[in-house]
């Protein structure tokens, strides 16, 4: 049986690919591209991988319960020891909702679907996803998708369409490009984490494997397609950054880049196969699955004990036992489990028995709901602040996916009663919205809300992901203009959420809108940006509970709030005196001089994730947006003195 020749510019490859992840994963912006090194790997792998089953086929040596044989003893075992650390760290350092989706990817993970777990539970680019203990598995899914269905569909075409399969391949490679292309623009976090979209990177491998190619057979030629390879990486790791659209046409840079290497190699040396050749280089490139799989629970367990982003000589410190366990990791599990010899009948039960063995851990987690017996009642009361939010988010909160109609919004309040009062806005305005709803109940009134998912109320403004956003905007805004009965209207958002390359069309949109509904004689009340904060407070304000801190010294620096909403409430400021409306400044009721407050004593938990309030955060704002109700004091005495923040 053959076996795949050494290489040191391959595992010079791997260790450009694994430094440039980690160094982007510490998020200290030294490689803003680094994330493109999954691709390099994808290209190795597909290259190996494509090398080892045309090579057996070729000496009638392949088999598939070898190939999966090979698989279980290079993934399983490393994969197995970095999983049961997780789960193991996870019950230290998560709260019961955290260990419970946790438990949840691990099982993903096993079973090798975790990508698409991810795809539905956040974008890889936000800051949600750096809590993710598991997201890196994402990657080893694609790949092992590949492998399943991969080998079968090339002893498929060696078998009926042999001299296709060159076309074949590159027909399979274009396709995926294509689909990617498209997904990018149009689903990214599909895109990003399915195999579909991704297959071309694996396939460009591929085709760099089989025979056919034109080999670098001079020395120049080789030296020329190694560096321009090299330059290629470098110039995606440099000159990308979490803005590029990607994978998409993108990836096509560093796949190309790395491809050129592997093609230049297997006719010989090269200078650029030298410049990756040495000791560190192949140090990296022998230990890249193992630092692969530690580096990243343990970044990602770091910003869940500080709460927020990790100090750099944590980080730091961080990287370098990464390095340390991967080294142990390929040293004494790695390399013993890949060493030929008896037991390979045993190979793949063992495997299989990881996986239920693990899957059972993992599932008597998932259905203990976290384990929340572990933490005190005030913890858990702290926790349970997450489910403070507008239950009828799901029915009255529009999705994006479609124009809802103006009379189709919901309201809240007196159900007999005609509204008055809009609250319109993106997800900042839903819990808003059922606050006034509450106290429009007790009134006799009603209040409409009008909130769609990432759509800012402002004419003419769409993102390439929110499409129908101007659609959803210019019908809401003629519906009110038509509407008689409505006589205020309150907008919230987000404003600081969207990209910059939008703020012009946001901007000129918003004060038009403004502009009209004031010139239609609504009345228009502005609600300013509410503090972001850096971890979900529920979860913060429990897990700090369980270490005896007080809960209302946690929330935002007053100083990173002005520094990050003051492009966003001067632009309100200036909109709400240009057109003689109201602005409601929400810095007096959540900030005081240093803190902005994620909790009350008077009112609890007040963000029931980092973006949003609560509702009794909601009630709290509402009241400012009451203050001129004869009713609002007497409806709320609680609410007319500043609670002790």
């Amino acid at each position: 049986m053959p076996s795949l020749k050494y290489r040191s510019d391959i595992q010079g490859l791997r260790a450009i690919a694994v430094v440039s992840v980690v160094l982007f994963h510490t998020r200290l912006d030294m490689l803003p591209g680094g994330f493109v090194g999954v691709d390099i790997f994808f290209v190795i792998s597909g290259f190996l991988i494509t090398q080892l089953i045309v090579g057996e086929c070729g000496q009638g040596s392949f088999t598939l319960r070898s190939f999966y044989i090979r698989r279980v003893r290079r993934i399983f075992p490393a994969f197995y020891v970095m999983l049961l650390a997780t789960l193991a760290a996870g019950f230290f350092l998560l709260s019961p909702a955290e260990y419970r989706e946790l438990s949840h990817t691990a099982i993903s993970a096993i079973f090798f679907v975790s990508n698409y777990d991810f795809a539905s539970l956040s974008g890889y680019f936000n800051g949600s996803s750096d809590l993710q203990p598991l997201l890196h598995t994402w990657s080893l899914a694609v790949e092992e998708q590949f492998y399943i269905v991969f080998p079968i569909l090339i002893l498929a075409v060696l078998r009926f369409a042999r001299p296709h399969l060159r076309s074949l391949l590159c027909l399979a490679a274009a396709a995926s490009l294509a689909l990617s292309i498209y997904l990018t623009t149009s689903d990214s976090n599909f895109a990003f984490y399915a195999a579909p979209p991704r297959a071309f990177e694996l396939l460009i491998g591929a085709i760099v494997a089989i025979p056919g190619l034109p080999p670098a057979t001079s020395q120049r030629l080789r030296d020329l397609l190694s560096i321009a390879g090299l330059l290629a990486m470098a110039a995606s790791v440099a000159l990308f950054t979490v803005r590029t659209p990607f994978p998409g046409s993108a990836a096509v840079l560093p796949c190309a880049g790395a491809a050129l290497v592997i093609h230049a190699g297997k006719s010989g040396s090269s200078v650029g196969a030298s410049l990756i050749s040495g000791r560190m280089f192949r140090f990296f490139g022998d230990i890249s699955y193992s630092l692969y799989l530690w580096h990243w629970p343990l970044l990602a367990f770091a910003r869940h004990y500080y709460l927020a982003a990790t100090p750099w000589p944590a980080v730091v410190g961080l990287v370098l036992l990464s390095v340390a366990l991967a080294y142990l990791s390929f040293r004494f599990v790695e390399q013993p489990f890949m060493k030929k010899g008896g037991w390979r009948w045993a190979v793949l039960p063992l495997g299989a028995g990881a996986m239920v063995a693990g899957s059972a851990l993992a599932g008597a987690i998932l259905l203990t709901n976290g384990l929340p017996e572990r933490f005190s009642p005030l913890s858990l009361e702290m926790f349970a602040g997450a489910q403070d939010y507008n239950h009828q988010r799901e029915r009255c909160h529009n999705d994006g996916s479609s124009v809802r109609a103006y009379a189709d919004n919901c309201r809240l309040g007196d159900s007999a009663a005609a509204p008055d009062t809009v609250v319109w806005g993106d997800s900042h305005g839903a819990e808003l919205a059922a606050a006034l709803g509450e106290s429009a109940q007790r009134e006799g009134r009603s209040v409409l809300q009008v909130t769609s998912n990432a759509c800012p109320p402002s004419l003419d403004y769409s993102r390439p992901e929110r499409p129908l956003c101007a659609a959803q905007n210019q019908a809401t805004y003629d519906g009110i203009l038509a509407d008689g009965r409505i006589k205020r209207v309150v907008l919230a958002a987000d404003l600081q959420e969207y990209p910059p390359e939008g703020w012009a069309a946001l901007s000129a949109g918003y004060r038009r809108l403004v502009a009209g509904l004031a010139n239609a004689g609504k009345r228009v009340v502005l609600v300013d940006q509410i503090p972001v904060m850096n971890y979900a407070p529920p979860t913060a304000l429990g897990l700090r509970a369980a270490r005896g801190e007080a809960p209302e010294t946690y929330g935002l620096a007053r100083t990173r709030y002005d520094a990050e909403s003051h492009e966003a409430r001067s632009f309100v400021g200036e909109v709400a005196a240009q057109a003689g409306v109201d602005e409601v400044h929400v810095e007096d009721r959540l900030c005081d001089a240093t803190l902005c407050h994620a909790y009350s004593p008077a009112l609890g938990v007040l963000y029931f994730d980092t973006r949003h309030l609560s509702l009794a955060g909601a009630r709290w704002i509402a009241s400012l947006v009451r203050q001129d109700d004869e009713s609002s004091a007497s409806a709320h005495p609680a609410l007319a003195l500043r609670p002790g923040l």
